[in-house]
C-alpha cells in the first residue's frame, strides 16, 4: 500500500523536518510504501537572490543565515525523506496528483488559518487534500492549527472538503473542538509523530563527527525576541556559573538537523520555547524549562501545554523570568520511568488510529 504524506517538510525549521521524518519512518516500519509529497509553494522557496530583497542590513544578515541553514536542512531531506517531484502550487497538485492509495496530511500546523488563507497569496486547500481521485483514502494525522479560535471565513472555505476525509486526528484538545465546530464530531487526539520514535532512532541521524567535551546547557530559541529566555541564559551564566550553548550564536544558527539533535542529546539541561525542543528533551531524558509565548502567538502554546499535561510535566513551564522558580525546577528530579509510560500510552493511541484507518477497506 502506498501512502503520500503532505506536510511542512519544506520549512527551514528543525522540528518541521523532523516530524516529517518521524511519520515517514514510523509508517515505513509498518510495511507501507511511504513518500513525502514535495509540495513547496513558490513564495516559500529560499533562494540566494532573495537575501538581498531588503535594505535593512540586519534583515539581510538574517536572510543569509536562513539561506545557509536551509542548505543544511535540504541535505537532511535528500538523505532521509523520499520525495516526489516538486509541486509549486495547489493547481499543480490538482492537475497531476501523486498516485497513492492513502493521502495523509499532518502533522505540524498544516491547518493554520494563515497558510490556508494566504499560503499562495490566495486561499489554498493543498493541506486539506483537495486533489487526487475520490477513491483515495484521506487521513489527517495530528494536525494542528496554531490558534485556539478558527476564523469564520476560513471555516467556510474548508468545511466543504472535510467531508472527503475518512478520519481526522488532531494534536491538541482545542483542535478537536475546532474540528467539531466544522461538523466532524469524532476527531481524536494523537501525539506529534516525533513521539513515535525512540532516542535510538534519533541517534541514527545524530551528527557523530564531533563529540562535546564539556558539559553545557542548551538554549534553543525559535523566536529571537524571547527576552525572557535571554534573561534565563544570563542567570545561568552569572549566578550559576553554568556554560550555555545557544542557537542565537552565529555558528549554531546555521547548523543542520543532525547537529541540532546532537546538541540536545549531549546537553545536561535545556531551555527552549520550541515544542519540538521539548519533545527531544523528553525523549532524551533531559531536564528542561519551556518558556511559553504571549501576545499574538500565544495560541501556539496549546500544543506544549497539552503535551506537558499528558506527561505530568506541567511544572516545567513558565512565562516570565523567575529565579526562584528556576531554582525549584533545577532541584526537581523528573520521574522518567513514569514519563516513558505516558509516552507509551500516547504511542499506542497513535498506532491504533493509523493502522485501523489505513488498513480498513
Amino acid at each position: 500500500m502506498k501512502i503520500g504524506i503532505i506536510t511542512f517538510h519544506w520549512a527551514t525549521n528543525y522540528g518541521a523536518v523532523l516530524q516529517a521524518y518521524a511519520l515517514k519512518t514510523f509508517l515505513a516500519r509498518q510495511g507501507y510504501d511511504v513518500i513525502i509529497i514535495n509540495y513547496v509553494p513558490t513564495s516559500y522557496e529560499k533562494k540566494f537572490i532573495n537575501c538581498f530583497f531588503t535594505k535593512d542590513p540586519r534583515r539581510m544578515v538574517t536572510n543569509f543565515l536562513e539561506y545557509y541553514k536551509e542548505k543544511k536542512i535540504k541535505t537532511f531531506r535528500s538523505k532521509y525523506l523520499t520525495l516526489t517531484r516538486k509541486y509549486q502550487s495547489f493547481q499543480e497538485l490538482q492537475s497531476d496528483p501523486p498516485e497513492c492509495d492513502v493521502y495523509i496530511c499532518g502533522s505540524d500546523q498544516v491547518w493554520n488559518p494563515y497558510f490556508t488563507a494566504r499560503g499562495e497569496g490566495k486561499p489554498t486547500l493543498s493541506y486539506f487534500l483537495d486533489f487526487g481521485s475520490e477513491k483515495i483514502k484521506r487521513i489527517a494525522y495530528a494536525v494542528s492549527f496554531g490558534c485556539t479560535e478558527y476564523p469564520k471565513e476560513i471555516k467556510r472555505i474548508v468545511i466543504p472538503v472535510l467531508g472527503k476525509f475518512n478520519a481526522i486526528s488532531v494534536r491538541e484538545e482545542t483542535g478537536r473542538e475546532i474540528v467539531r465546530q466544522m461538523g466532524f464530531s469524532d476527531a481524536c487526539r494523537v501525539p506529534d509523530p516525533t513521539l513515535l520514535l525512540s532516542n535510538e532512532d534519533y541517534d541514527s541521524v545524530c551528527d557523530a563527527t564531533t563529540c562535546d567535551q564539556v558539559e553545557y546547557n542548551f538554549f534553543y530559541i525559535i523566536q529571537q525576541k524571547q527576552y525572557e529566555i535571554l534573561k534565563i541564559a544570563e542567570y545561568f551564566r552569572s549566578h550559576l556559573a553554568e556554560d550555555v550553548v545557544s542557537t542565537l550564536s552565529f555558528g549554531n544558527a546555521i547548523m543542520g538537523v543532525e547537529k541540532w539533535v546532537q546538541f540536545t542529546r549531549n546537553a545536561k539541561f535545556i531551555v527552549t520555547n520550541s515544542f519540538h525542543g521539548v519533545v527531544l528533551s523528553v525523549i532524551y531524558h533531559k531536564p528542561f524549562i519551556v518558556v511559553l509565548v504571549e501576545g499574538a502567538l500565544s495560541g501556539m502554546n496549546d500544543r506544549i501545554i497539552t503535551l506537558l499535561e499528558n506527561l505530568g510535566l506541567q511544572d516545567r513551564q513558565m512565562y516570565y523570568f523567575d529565579h526562584r522558580k528556576i531554582n525549584r525546577i533545577l532541584s526537581t528530579t523528573i520521574d522518567w520511568t513514569l514519563v516513558d509510560e505516558n509516552i507509551q500510552l500516547l504511542r499506542k493511541e497513535a498506532v491504533i488510529f493509523l493502522k485501523s484507518n489505513i488498513d480498513t477497506k
